[in-house]
């Protein structure tokens, strides 16, 4: 065998072993090719979803009962209610083949109700959640209730009750009160005009300004409130407590955080801040005059209390009256220092 003919014998052995090394690395590609394929179908020529207009006045209710969905609320001026739901770029048959889907509309009442016909499966990646668009006129109320999406409102004249069980809410400037639960986000809320009752399982809270009352309640987060005209109950098992200004009575508890309050005015009521895993802070304004009882391992403060009975400065106490007495203004805590500080 010539050398030249030898080489070629080479090159071919050499072929004839990676052969099948190539056929594996061909099946592969083919298979993640048909995965990415399934899970990310491309877009169908005029596949729409599922769209319906509705002929509705201002000063109506929306009510949507979903499985699965994520809502999405918007608003604008006139009349007249626009309702698209998607699932990618999923034509109406498609999406049907998997809920049943009714949009109804009984007077000045704009129904939409969506629920999934098949069960969930473990590893079908194939699958996925659909979205709920409505949009209505600015003055309208909104009743909402999903198991599995998150929750979004524009400015809106009217009332909100929003519920969720896998998803966060975010609310914008709300005119009426506001009743939002998830048991699996966090909470925000720009305004309301009315009271506020806010509760989560699993995320934070935060809140701009509320006309009303506020109570706030989370099991696994934060909770910061810019300003509230009334009372305030905030309650957290895993996070710190701000609140920025209030008019009402406090009442704040938290077992794993710092709690901070500044006051402009006296509270109209008895109030208290109390933590079991951090320090309280609470910022006075000059000539704010209320009672105080502050009790931890230490206690600093930038205002005497006047002399009297009952009256103690201590390094772990402060009790008596600033400015002239008020309301009590209670605050305990067993895992940090509570400093009273002067704005």
């Amino acid at each position: 065998m010539t050398p030249a003919q030898s080489r070629l014998e080479t090159i071919r052995l050499n072929i004839m072993r990676l052969a099948p090394m190539v056929e594996i690395a061909s099946l592969l590609a083919l298979v993640a090719v048909i995965v990415f394929a399934l899970c990310f179908p491309a877009s169908a020529a005029g596949a729409t979803g599922i769209e319906k207009r509705l002929d509705v006045a201002a000063g109506g209710r929306l009510e949507i009962e979903s499985e699965g969905a994520s809502l999405a609320i918007t608003t604008h001026e006139g009349a007249g209610a626009r309702v698209v739901i998607t699932r990618g770029t999923e034509d109406e048959e498609e999406i049907r083949e998997d809920y049943r889907i009714d949009i109804t509309q009984n007077g000045n009442v704009v129904r939409v109700e969506l629920e999934r016909l098949r069960p969930w499966r473990f590893f079908d990646f194939t699958f996925r959640s659909p979205e709920i668009a409505v949009e209505v006129p600015h003055r309208f109320d909104v009743d909402v209730v999903t198991s599995g999406g998150a929750v979004s409102v524009e400015d809106l004249d009217g009332k909100v009750d929003a519920r969720t069980s896998g998803g966060s809410i975010s609310l914008a400037a709300i005119s009426g009160p506001v009743m939002a639960t998830t048991s699996g986000g966090s909470i925000r809320l720009h305004s309301s005009g009315g009271d506020a009752d806010l509760r989560t399982s699993g995320g934070s809270i935060s809140i701009g300004e509320v006309d009303g009352s506020v109570n706030a309640r989370t099991s696994g987060g934060s909770i910061s409130i810019d300003r509230a005209a009334g009372a305030v109950v905030a309650n957290t098992s895993g996070g710190s407590i701000e609140i920025e200004e209030v008019h009402g009575a406090i009442d704040a508890e938290t077992a794993g955080g710092s709690v901070r309050a500044y006051l402009s005015e006296p509270p109209r009521a008895d109030s208290s801040l109390r933590t079991s895993g951090g320090g309280i802070t609470v910022v006075l304004a000059d000539g704010i005059g209320l009672n105080i009882d502050a009790r931890a391992n230490r206690v600093t403060s930038e205002f005497d209390v006047a002399d009297g009975d009952d009256s103690r400065r201590d390094d772990d106490e402060l009790v008596g009256a600033i400015n002239g007495g008020g309301p009590t203004l209670r605050l305990r805590t067993s895992g940090g220092g509570i400093r009273v500080l002067r704005r």
